[in-house]
């Protein structure tokens, strides 16, 4: 997987990625269906992770951290996402957790611990889909609490969405003392009072991986696009940058084809929305679903959208500051 940012952070695809059509272009697929990864139930006989296979993206973290842009005191992780509730293997009524970033650390000698497991960004299902959450815990040295957010626990009306496109961000800010989650470019969940004792280590020296545990555990089941990660906490409005899509005008569900889905959404919110997203019909960005839309819409009925020839999920980005990664991170079609 290549890194667009200019740090040469290239990392190495695992398992079976192939390519897939994303909300900007490019994308991966870090799971496919047919590709064995039981369902790990913990009973008498059930299969063992050595019985699995494992995708994901393995990052180079021995380079990262040469270049000093391993996050400690503030970050962005955001990214496209697709992906399944759960595994179809999986006995009913089963809880499914994906990892989208996973970063360990080890601990020094004289530690209680053997490895100190920073960041959980993980998309999860639970038996019942209505009590489905974005679990973000953040970690110092010791395996000591940074912050936890829950964005959506709780409540059947948030949490993460399933088998459609879904831009999802985090951010760090041990400054202002925050930890945010984001949602197709809205704060959808924050805590303001944080562990500001201590910062993550700095170093990622037992690995770093995109889609999938260290420890070969929490599989993303599904799709990503557009991966970002910045050694600072991006504001509202760059994150809302990152979450609009670069699709066919017309294609609101993001599947790559404009078609009666589609025109179905517009109709659904012609004229009645104030500050329409895509996802609402607003394909010009505007904030309104109106004839200008129609007209896109229109021009690209029934057109299809396949994949790149590389499979790669987006860009990887650590910066130490600034956002000319937007620049140099967008797709390359």
């Amino acid at each position: 997987m290549a890194d667009e940012s200019g740090n040469g952070y290239t990392g190495d695809l695992v398992g079976n990625i192939v390519p897939a059509y994303g909300p900007r272009g490019n994308a991966a697929k870090i799971w496919n269906e047919g590709v064995d990864i039981p369902w790990l139930g913990g009973s008498v006989g059930a299969p063992t992770k050595e019985d699995a296979n494992w995708n994901y993206i393995d990052l180079p973290v021995a380079d990262i951290f040469a270049g000093g842009d391993i996050p400690t005191s503030s970050f962005t992780l955001a990214l496209w996402y697709n992906t399944k509730v759960r595994l179809d293997i999986a006995a009913a009524g089963s809880n499914s957790d994906q990892a989208t970033l996973c970063p360990l650390a080890a601990e020094p000698p004289e530690s209680t611990k053997d490895k100190d497991w920073l960041l959980h960004a993980e998309i999860r299902g639970r038996a019942t889909t209505s009590d489905d959450y974005y679990r973000y815990t953040l970690r110092g040295p010791e395996m000591v609490g940074i912050g936890q957010v829950e964005a959506g626990k709780g409540d059947p009306d948030e949490g993460p969405n399933w088998e459609e496109w879904t831009h999802f961000a985090i951010t760090y800010n041990k400054n202002a003392a925050t930890l945010k989650v984001f949602e197709n470019g809205v704060l959808i969940d924050s805590v303001g009072s944080i562990n500001t004792a201590i910062e993550m280590p700095s170093q990622w020296d037992l690995g770093a991986r995109i889609g999938c545990n260290v420890d070969d555990a929490r599989q993303f089941l599904g799709t990503m696009d557009e991966v970002y990660i910045f050694s600072r906490a991006l504001t509202t409005s760059e994150i809302a940058t990152l979450a609009t899509p670069d699709a066919l005008p017309g294609d609101a569900n993001l599947d790559g084809t404009v078609d009666d889905e589609d025109a179905a959404t517009l109709a659904a919110n012609w004229l009645t929305m104030s500050g329409a997203t895509w996802f609402q019909g607003d394909f010009t960005h505007d904030g309104i679903v109106n004839d200008e839309d129609m007209t896109l819409l229109a021009a690209n009925w029934q057109v299809t959208a396949g994949p790149a020839s590389v499979p790669e999920p987006g860009s990887l980005a650590l910066l130490a500051a600034g956002l000319v990664g937007l620049t140099l991170l967008r797709r390359k079609s």
